[in-house]
């Protein structure tokens, strides 16, 4: 007796979304902070910033500050 399994599972699909949703989220954060987007850095220092950003709304989310 074979089974065959026919389900195909995009892994791909939510990855890709929360990806690009970081890379917009970064490139915002660096441009609200004064970085350019365009410049290499921005990438870096916004991630960096968002980062601290989310940390910190979560903090004061728990009563935190």
């Amino acid at each position: 007796m074979t089974v065959v399994c026919r389900v195909q599972i995009s892994y791909s699909f939510p990855w890709q979304k929360a990806m690009k949703r970081t890379y917009q989220r970064t490139l915002k954060a660096a441009s609200d902070f004064g970085y350019q987007k365009e410049s290499p850095e921005a990438l870096v220092h916004g991630a960096a910033i968002a980062a601290f950003l989310s940390i910190a709304q979560g903090m004061t989310d728990q009563g935190c500050g």
